[in-house]
């Protein structure tokens, strides 16, 4: 067994508040010694002598197999077991937590000399990069996250060589210290009792004592072997129903923006008289949108849950923006639909006219399968926070979401206010007749989205953006394949042909932007006029995107007050890109639940109907079949600022550009 050095257990620690938690239990453990408390615990005294403590039989090297699911808590297998009270499940994160530190360590040790410096600078970097600074992203927030990062690597200079030279035994040294600093004071009795068995449903995986709720990012990576997954979340709902309120307290309560900040918002909501619109300022930024009291553009906003990284597409409700709403759905994994529980409130959502209907009926449209429910407001029910209100609304939105195609049963109706924050975060003792999931632990629940990255690159653009000092910036979400800097990538349906110089994702450079990532990417000689809202970025020399000349789509009539034939002219909203296109003919009519053909060129269709239509666009446009990518082959058909249609593409007929514009820069690489 090999000695510990002798300055490992005098170093001084880094400054805690630029630390990486993980970073700071093993600085914390290093550097002070462990309390004498009577524990019955392997004895610390033999740290003060210079050698290590006696290890327990099975060495701590990493979580056992049922700590690493996080979901329940360690059985009696646990190699920790004999050293913590059974009853106190903190006291378990805590040692989960020494166990992530275990492993930094070990990762470091594994990793040749060269790649350590970068290793800990990446871990710091990404600890540091999600500090919830009110002007996160701006110039100045990024140059003092890189003075930090630059102060910490001086700091942990003489610490880090220390810590990489570690060997097994000193990292186990390590927990073992901190285990001594975090035992209870009643004594365990000797010899110690293993804990009970626990089962899974017996452990609520939200509780605070959880060991997954006391985990960064980094913490999750080395304990569960991989990254968080990104997910995105589209906002959906009626007007005034309280999605702008509720994300912007939600991203306020996740501490995602400065106390100071929500204050500064809540004094201009007050001089505007507006007071009650404090938390939908966090995502209302535009001036237009604030004065008009109405959310035009959709906000991104990025937080972290136990699970995931979330960012949150706050879809406008107000129908003169329904264009953005489906841009804003077509890029979500999942819908959370805010429903106004008020009396008058919910009753003009669902009525015919309302859009808590028609938000639902998109959003499945557009592929987001799964969704939550949320009936917001119960502060202002009669009587406040009503059961029976509540039991109301859940029946007659589940049997509207069931004709609409989701599965009610596998969606979780969570009563919220999203001003007084109910049931958000924590419980709410306003609401114990409730004994589902918080709106935040059923984002947790959200099954991870499969992600198709091995398929040829597919980015829709969002928006096209002019910065000083960079240039050109396409913003869109990777749908399908990987995105990286240095990839020559074809614009369709222009043809306009560049290099990539960066891949950046809420202000971080990325080395590849994988499917469901939201990022704005730097290209090389091109002027943002050349580029628009509906260009599809793809991989030059993989499969690049074409426009359409015309395209067979598999349609269904559900809103349209008349007959539909030939030479109908509509908007049909696809991914990013609204169009007009032209209903050129109609192929078959056919039975919509059995896919069976019923008549061959019908003169018309009308609701309820469904059929086979050719259809071509009136301006160049980018769509794919269904089935080759699904994100570019499903779209919306709307009239008379309603949706009258829905459908998915079976067949495209492409055009080969001609005359498309090839950048210096994308010819030299490609010559390379």
């Amino acid at each position: 067994m090999l000695t510990p050095h002798p300055q490992t257990l005098s170093l001084a620690p880094p400054s805690p508040s630029l630390l990486a938690p993980e970073m700071e239990v093993i600085s914390n453990a290093i550097s002070t010694p462990p309390p004498s408390s009577g524990v019955n615990t392997p004895p610390p005294a033999a740290v003060s002598s210079g050698s290590p403590p006696a290890l327990p039989p099975a060495a701590i090297v990493s979580p056992c197999a049922a700590c690493k699911i996080l979901r329940r808590r360690c059985s009696q297998n646990c190699v920790l077991a004999p050293y913590f009270p059974p009853t106190d499940p903190l006291k378990f994160s805590i040692a989960h937590k020494v166990f992530g530190a275990s492993n930094i360590i070990k990762l470091l040790q594994e990793l040749p000399e060269s790649q350590r410096a970068d290793a800990v600078s990446s871990m710091v970097y990404e600890s540091n990069a999600r500090l919830r600074d009110p002007v996160y992203g701006s110039a100045g927030a990024i140059c003092r996250l890189q003075k930090q990062v630059s102060e910490l690597q001086a700091e942990l200079a003489i610490a880090q060589a220390e810590i990489v030279s570690m060997q097994l035994q000193q990292a186990n040294l390590v927990a073992l210290l901190c285990m001594g600093m975090t035992q209870s004071p009643e004594p365990l009795i000797s010899p110690p009792q293993p804990p009970p068995q626990w089962e899974e449903n017996d452990i609520n995986f939200y509780d605070d004592h959880s060991c997954a709720n006391h985990l960064s990012a980094a913490g999750y990576a080395f304990i569960m072997g991989k990254e968080k997954v990104h997910i995105n979340i589209v906002v959906i709902g009626h007007v005034d129903s309280g999605k702008s309120t509720t994300t912007g307290h939600l991203i306020y309560k996740l501490g995602g923006i400065d106390k100071r900040v929500i204050e500064r918002f809540e004094k201009e909501a007050a001089e505007m008289n507006k007071r009650s619109f404090k938390y939908a300022w966090v995502l209302d930024k535009l001036k237009a949108e604030r004065e008009r009291g109405i959310t035009i553009d959709i906000a991104l906003w990025k937080f972290e849950t136990t699970k995931y990284y979330c960012t949150v597409i706050d879809a406008p409700g107000h129908r003169d923006f329904i264009k953005n709403m489906i841009t804003g759905t077509s890029q979500a994994d999942c819908a959370v639909l805010i429903i106004d529980s008020t009396t008058g409130g919910f009753e003009a959502g669902i009525s015919k006219d309302g859009q808590t209907r028609e938000h639902a009926l998109l959003a499945f449209t557009l592929g987001v399968k799964q969704m939550i429910c949320c009936c917001n407001k119960m502060d202002a029910t009669t009587p406040k926070y009503s059961k029976a209100r509540y039991d109301e609304i859940v029946k007659e939105v589940s049997s509207y979401l069931k004709k609409v195609g989701y599965n009610p049963e596998k969606i979780p109706f969570v009563p919220i206010s999203g001003f007084e924050g109910d049931n958000m975060i924590e419980r709410s003792t306003n609401l114990d007749w409730y004994k589902g999931p918080t709106l935040l632990e059923a984002l947790d629940l959200i099954q991870e989205p499969k992600r198709p990255s091995d398929k040829p690159l597919r980015l829709p653009l969002q928006d096209v953006y002019k910065i000083g000092g960079i240039g050109t910036v396409p913003v869109g979400r990777v749908e399908t394949g990987v995105l990286k800097p240095g990839m020559v990538v074809t614009f369709g349906p222009t043809g306009l042909t560049t290099e990539v110089k960066s891949v950046e994702m809420h202000h971080e450079a990325l080395q590849e932007a994988l499917p469901g990532d939201n990022v704005g990417f730097n290209v090389k000689n091109v002027a943002v006029k050349d580029l628009k809202r509906g260009f599809v970025a793809s991989n030059s020399k993989d499969d690049p995107a074409k426009e359409a000349a015309n395209f067979t789509s598999q349609v269904i009539i559900m809103n349209h007050p008349g007959q539909i034939g030939n030479g109908y002219a509509p908007v049909l909203d696809c991914h990013t890109s609204h169009i007009a296109v032209k209903f050129s003919e109609i192929l078959t009519k056919i039975d919509r639940r059995s896919g069976k053909e019923l008549e061959k060129e019908p003169k018309f269709l009308k609701n309820g109907d469904a059929g086979f239509v050719k259809m071509i666009p009136t301006k160049p446009m980018v769509v794919e079949t269904f089935s080759e990518y699904p994100p570019l082959g499903r779209f919306a058909v709307r009239d008379m600022r309603q949706t009258v249609a829905v459908g998915v593409i079976k067949s495209v007929e492409k055009k080969e550009p001609t005359g498309a514009k090839v950048t210096k820069a994308a010819a030299k690489k490609g010559a390379k």
